[in-house]
């Protein structure tokens, strides 16, 4: 038996999730210590830790920052944690979550993902080196935004949603995602999309590949709106498509972009959506759609922990 010991501690939307990893490494020296999330009368974070269950141990802190407003608290843990005597700090961090605004088109743009990047950065290295670990980073070259005091782990769920789609083709929205997944799918026929600027509208048009009569997959990493994903699926139909699936890692949605989804679905436009649980609070949203199918990175975390750890 393994002598290392791990815990596990969470932010408040990711407990279910820590725990179920937890659950899965029992016969491992793996514990989870809650935290009690509290506040101030203001407003202001009032959190404490149990200080001796950290201490010494290899930390896993499982973290959401999708809500701007849970971003200072969860950091304010993240810092302490060295210093309360952690000997490894690991950030499971499924969702990065900034992935509008990772690069300045514009004199005046404020770059957020490397703001967040550098609030990482700041993380004490007294356990060492943080390592975060990170699913569908929205632009690869995010990964350089961190600087040497942290080390990034990217992760992909890209292949664990596609397994068992055979015979079938995927098709990018774009070229900048067949360009990230293209190598990662080549078992699969591919058809590669790209959007146009017409007017103030982007339209979507086929750039190459068969579509008449085929099984398609439309993967994407990130939807919001579920616009694009939306367009690809019209243009791939008009074409000929049998029959129009969604695979995107992180469905970063709200209540308008569920809507929009359903009702494509409804048209018979979108036969099924695949992502993750990556995004817990627009995942509640989901919930309840028969056409949507939500697997959980539980079983890709549990793998990480173990051949990271044991």
């Amino acid at each position: 038996m393994p002598t290392k010991n791990i815990v596990i501690l969470s932010c408040p939307i990711m407990e279910g999730f820590a725990c179920a990893v937890a659950k899965a490494l029992e016969h491992y020296p793996v514990g989870y210590s809650p935290i009690r999330w509290g506040e101030f009368p203001d407003g202001f974070p009032d959190t404490s830790i149990d200080a001796e269950a950290v201490k010494n141990k290899h930390v896993w802190f499982f973290a959401s920052l999708e809500n701007p407003l849970e971003i200072f608290r969860q950091f304010s843990v993240l810092w302490a944690l060295p210093r309360y005597g952690a000997r490894s700090l690991n950030v499971v961090l499924p969702f990065y979550p900034t992935g509008t605004m990772e690069r300045k088109m514009s004199p005046g743009d404020i770059v957020t993902a490397k703001s967040l990047a550098r609030m990482f950065d700041a993380i004490p290295g007294n356990a060492g080196t943080p390592r975060i670990f990170i699913f569908d980073i929205h632009d690869l070259r995010e990964e350089f935004y961190f600087s040497d005091n942290v080390l990034i782990f990217l992760q992909s769920a890209i292949p664990y949603l596609s397994k068992n789609f055979y015979d079938w083709s995927v098709a990018f929205p774009d070229e900048g995602a067949q360009k990230r997944f293209g190598k990662t799918l080549g078992n699969f026929r591919q058809i590669t999309c790209q959007k146009i600027r017409q007017d103030d509208k982007r339209i979507v048009t086929i750039k190459e590949g068969e579509v008449q009569g085929r099984n398609i997959l439309i993967v994407d990493d990130l939807t919001r709106t579920g616009g694009t994903l939306i367009e690809c699926a019209k243009i791939l139909e008009s074409q000929g498509a049998a029959t129009i699936n969604l695979v995107v890692p992180h469905a970063a949605v709200n209540a308008q972009a569920v809507s929009r989804l359903v009702e494509a679905h409804e048209q018979g436009l979108i036969n099924r959506l695949y992502t993750t649980d990556s995004c817990p609070a627009a995942i509640k949203l989901l919930i309840g759609s028969d056409f949507v199918f939500i697997k959980s990175l539980c079983n890709p975390i549990v793998e990480i922990i173990l051949k990271e750890e044991f």
